[in-house]
């Protein structure tokens, strides 16, 4: 079985964003998701005015949290095609020294957190699929927080196959991505395809960004995946992109099924 899965930050519903923000976007958004109408999506960035519009995509059911432990902040979701695939198990947790309950880590500017899913579609094995947006400010938060992440998932990671998705605000250079790649492949870099598109997929809501400029902070990694093709997909409406960040998709199929 060949599956489409994407991570795509929503860019947060915010007054500072004025004539661009949610109210004005949401449309483009759901319309995007609508459209490529992926296996599994990863999102970041979402409010609870966002998520009530993301439940109308009538196709999809989800696991979501929010970082500050009231329903009423930031979040983070995991969305997957509820006609395809059977929820087994999941969870949420946050990427701090205490992990099981509403916290930040002491170098983070903001509460950090980890949503988990074991997915199963009729035909295939179980696999886990984990969503997660690290911190903006603190390196060490980041690459901690993803350690918390090894910890708390350490038996489902080594159970599973895996797909990791979610904005690591992480530059290639940085050491959490060679700690992932101890455990995982980076789906860029292992399609049996060439990428299509930019390697980065943050662009600040500017149109003319050169492609050489974009941050490349939105990762797919896998385990146990076979990786068809990547794509960071540009998609813009009347000169605007529906967020700040492009999606970032992978197609794969399980490394059991190459044949």
């Amino acid at each position: 079985m060949k599956m489409k899965v994407a991570t795509y930050n929503l860019r947060v519903d915010t007054d500072y964003d004025q004539e661009w923000q949610w109210h004005y976007r949401s449309e483009a958004v759901c319309s995007l998701i609508d459209y490529y109408d992926w296996d599994v999506l990863a999102i970041q960035e979402a409010r609870p005015s966002q998520f009530a519009d993301l439940a109308k995509l009538a196709q999809y059911a989800s696991v979501t949290a929010e970082r500050d432990g009231d329903g009423l902040g930031e979040g983070i979701g995991l969305y997957y095609q509820k006609e395809a695939f059977e929820l087994l198990a999941s969870g949420s947790f946050w990427l701090s020294l205490t992990p099981t309950e509403p916290s930040i880590h002491p170098e983070a500017a903001y509460s950090r957190l980890c949503i988990w899913a074991v997915l199963q579609e009729k035909k295939n094995p179980p696999f886990l699929a984990i969503t997660t947006h690290l911190d903006n400010i603190s390196e060490m938060a980041r690459f901690e927080g993803m350690k918390v992440i090894f910890e708390q998932l350490a038996d489902q990671i080594e159970r599973y196959p895996v797909l990791l998705m979610g904005d690591l605000n992480a530059e290639p250079t940085e050491r959490v991505h060679r700690y992932l790649e101890r455990h995982f492949q980076n789906a860029k870099e292992h399609g049996q395809k060439p990428h299509h598109g930019p390697k980065g997929s943050y662009q600040n809501f500017i149109y003319t960004l050169p492609w050489q400029e974009l941050e490349e902070i939105d990762y797919i990694y896998t385990k146990g995946f076979m990786v068809v093709k990547t794509a960071c997909l540009t998609d813009s409406c009347d000169r605007r992109f529906p967020s700040d960040h492009f999606p970032l998709e992978a197609e794969v199929q399980f490394e059991e099924s190459k044949g």
